[in-house]
C-alpha cells in the first residue's frame, strides 16, 4: 500500500494558518489550457500545480518550525508532496506531510532553478507523454521515499525496483524486490522524471525497455532451475498446454522452426506460457519436447502479462503473442473465433519471421 493512503499522517504546525478560499474559476481554466501550451521559461506558482515534472528534488522553509515531536530548521532539506493553487504539502525528514504557503517555502525559487538546468526537449516532457512513450519508460525506479507493502514488507527509501507499467494519474506500478506482488505508487515517491528525461536524450536504440528487468529472476528452465533473463530485443511468448492435442502436434515443429531460424539471434527469448498446475506438468512436457525456452513462475505471471497486456491474455493454443523489450505487442495469433489450427500456427511462425528484423 502506498505510503501516501497510510503512512503518512499530517502533522499541526506552529505556522501561519492555511487559507481555505475557493479558487477562482478563470485560475481553474487557466491551468486546464496550460497543458496544451508551451513549457513557460519561468516558472509562477500555477506552473507547478499538478505538474511534479516542474518539483525540484527538495525545498527548504523560510523559517524554523516547532512540531508536536520535533522541530525544522529552516535550512533542512525536505520533499514535495503536493502542490496546490494556494500552498504546498512538504515531506517532513520523519516522514509526515505538512503545509507551507507559498510565502512561507523557498519552493518557486527552488523550481526555478532547477528549471533553468533544463534542455527545453526536457521541459517539454510531460507526464502525458511519457505514459504515451513506452521507450520513455525506465526498466527501474529509485524510491525517494519509504513506501509501504502490506504488512512487514516495507520497501526503504534508496532502493530500485523494476517498473511494471506506468499509467494516466500520475501513478507508477513496481514490483516488490523481494516478495511476490505490485504496488501502485506516486510518481512523486520515484525519481521517473530524470530517468525518463535521461532516456529522452538518447536514441531509442540506447533506451534498455522494461521487460529484462520485469521477467527477471521470474523464468525457469525445464529443469525448474531459475533461468536469467536476456536483455532481448524482443519476446515471443508461446502459450501451449500438455493437455492439449494440436499443441502436441505443433511444438515439435516450433522446435524445428526455432533451431532453424531463430537459435543463434542473443535479441531473441522465447517463454512459454501456462497456467496448468502443478509446473511440473508443463516442465515434463517442455522435457519431453526438448524446448529451449524459458517458462514462468506461476506466481508471477499475473505481473509480468500486466507489464504488456493490461487486459489480460486470451489467446487460442497454440498461439503467440511477440512483444518488443519496451513491452509493445507486436504480433498476437488472436484470443476469439475459432480454435488455432495446426496450418495457421505454422503461418503465424513465417509470420513472426517476417516481422522480425
Amino acid at each position: 500500500m502506498p505510503f501516501t493512503d497510510s503512512s503518512l499522517c499530517k502533522e499541526a504546525a506552529m505556522i501561519r494558518p492555511f487559507r481555505t478560499n475557493v479558487i477562482p474559476v478563470v485560475i481553474l481554466l487557466l491551468t486546464a489550457t496550460q497543458a496544451l501550451a508551451a513549457a513557460p521559461e519561468t516558472l509562477k506558482w500555477r506552473d507547478l500545480v499538478n505538474r511534479p515534472e516542474r518539483w525540484p528534488s527538495e525545498t527548504t522553509v523560510k523559517n524554523d518550525l516547532q512540531f508536536s515531536k520535533s522541530t525544522l530548521s529552516k535550512e533542512t532539506p525536505v520533499k514535495v508532496f503536493e502542490v496546490k493553487a494556494n500552498g504546498v504539502d512538504l515531506i517532513a525528514p520523519e516522514g509526515f506531510i505538512f503545509e507551507q504557503s507559498p510565502q512561507d517555502c523557498n519552493l518557486l525559487e527552488d523550481a526555478n532553478t532547477f528549471w533553468s538546468s533544463l534542455t527545453a526537449e526536457q521541459k517539454d516532457l510531460d507526464w502525458s507523454k511519457i505514459v504515451a512513450d513506452r521507450t520513455l519508460w525506465p526498466d527501474t525506479v529509485t524510491l525517494t521515499t519509504d513506501v509501504y507493502f502490506r504488512q512487514n514488507a516495507k520497501i526503504d527509501q534508496g532502493e530500485q525496483v523494476p517498473v511494471v507499467t506506468v499509467e494516466a494519474g500520475q501513478k507508477v506500478v513496481i514490483m516488490h524486490p523481494k516478495v511476490q506482488g505490485t504496488l501502485r505508487v506516486n510518481s512523486t515517491e520515484t525519481d521517473i522524471f530524470s530517468r525518463a528525461r535521461e532516456l529522452a536524450g538518447k536514441p531509442e536504440s540506447e533506451r534498455p525497455g522494461i521487460m529484462a528487468a520485469v521477467l527477471d529472476g521470474r523464468l525457469l528452465d525445464g529443469n525448474g532451475q531459475k533461468l536469467d533473463a536476456k536483455p532481448a530485443d524482443y519476446y515471443i511468448i508461446y502459450y501451449a498446454a500438455s493437455t492439449c492435442p494440436r499443441c502436441a502436434v505443433f511444438s515439435p515443429k516450433f522446435v524445428e522452426y526455432y533451431n532453424e531460424h531463430f537459435a543463434g539471434r542473443n535479441d531473441l527469448q522465447v517463454v512459454v506460457w501456462s497456467t496448468e498446475r502443478p509446473k511440473s506438468n508443463i516442465l515434463k512436457y517442455m522435457r519431453d519436447h526438448q524446448m529451449p525456452f524459458a517458462t514462468l513462475n506461476d506466481d508471477d505471471a499475473g505481473m509480468v502479462v500486466y507489464a504488456f497486456r493490461k487486459q489480460g491474455v486470451i489467446v487460442n493454443i497454440p498461439g503467440f503473442i511477440v512483444i518488443d523489450r519496451f513491452g509493445r505487442e507486436l504480433y498476437s495469433t488472436g484470443g476469439t473465433g475459432e480454435a488455432q489450427t495446426i496450418p495457421t500456427a505454422e503461418a503465424s511462425l513465417e509470420k513472426i519471421a517476417a516481422l522480425l528484423p
